[in-house]
């Protein structure tokens, strides 16, 4: 039996094509729940901001953007970064926030973790 080229790369084609379905079927399932999350009001966030940030996802998540490969060095700039949308003087409480709360609530899942540092200031001596 001889097999020609053109014929395996076509089954080769077809195998890579079919396994790209599964998972696109799975994005666009995904994509789905997430609208109807919006639309139900489940998400926690106003629908505009809800529809654009599940079409953002879906668009990244197709062109291989979106995973969870990111190394903790990478979560840590990123938080950094965050404090850096502050005004100059919150910056290094951000950052005394991020390092070292006094205080977690909430989950990733509940729409974020909220992080509480309390700093006590003396009253000034009269």
């Amino acid at each position: 039996m001889r097999i020609y080229p053109s014929f395996a790369m076509t089954a080769l084609l077809l195998a890579g094509n079919a396994c790209g379905a599964g998972a696109n079927a799975e994005l666009n399932a995904q994509y789905q729940r997430e609208k109807e999350a919006c639309v139900s009001g489940q998400s926690q966030q106003d629908r505009a901001t809800c529809m654009r940030e599940a079409g953002a996802a879906y668009r990244d998540a197709q062109q291989g953007k979106l995973g969870s490969d990111m190394s903790a060095q990478q979560y840590r700039k990123n938080e950094l970064t965050r404090c850096k949308a502050l005004p100059p003087q919150d910056q290094e409480d951000c950052r005394l926030r991020i390092d070292a709360p006094s205080a977690l609530d909430g989950s990733v899942n509940s729409g974020g973790i909220l992080r509480k540092s309390v700093t006590i200031i003396p009253a000034p001596a009269d």
